[in-house]
């Protein structure tokens, strides 16, 4: 199959599954120049998150809940809604209240860690999602900004800005599927 950006098969590699014909994937070189402008995009999209997420300043109840277990791992009760209390089962994402634990250690408040961390995943959505439709898409720059504008507008930014984990549940999925 020919690629329909660049009408050839330079850099494409055999797929052969078992039950289907045979089919080339394409896979582009971006310039560094894109690599770059795919960075640069990300960062400004990260910052506008942090910004939109900081400023925010009543999480959702769950939200609230999972920040309320973090300060108490933080603070050496364990994973407790209150402490002193029983240690119950309640934290819904295990990983990002130990990360925001971990930064209320450090002294930040657990609602600016949880803004700065899906802000960082946000914009690893992003730069993830723009590069690998321009590159094994080989979709133009206007089309590989779809997935940004789902991303910007669909409901990952709105549960990251309303306190909830998920966009840092699904930043950090699709890279351990490439190694």
């Amino acid at each position: 199959m020919l690629c329909r950006v660049c009408r050839s098969h330079q850099g494409g590699a055999r797929l052969e599954p078992k039950s289907a014909p045979t089919q080339t994937v394409t896979s582009h070189s971006l310039s560094l120049k894109e690599v770059l402008s795919a960075a640069g995009l990300s960062l400004f999209v990260g910052i506008a998150a942090f910004i939109v997420f900081a400023t925010r300043r009543i999480p959702w109840e769950d939200a609230a809940i999972l920040f309320r277990y973090s300060e108490n791992v933080a603070a050496g009760h364990g994973i407790v809604y209150n402490p002193g209390g029983e240690a119950v089962d309640g934290a819904t994402d295990l990983l990002f209240m130990l990360a925001l634990a971990g930064f209320n250690a450090l002294g930040m408040r657990v609602e600016l860690a949880a803004a700065l961390i899906n802000a960082a995943s946000i914009a690893i959505i992003t730069f993830l999602a723009y590069y690998c439709w321009r590159r094994w898409g080989g979709c133009s720059v206007g089309v590989a900004l779809v997935p940004v504008a789902a991303v910007l507008v669909g409901p990952v930014w709105q549960y990251g800005q309303f306190g909830f984990g998920t966009p840092t549940a699904l930043a950090w999925h699709p890279p351990s599927r490439f190694g």
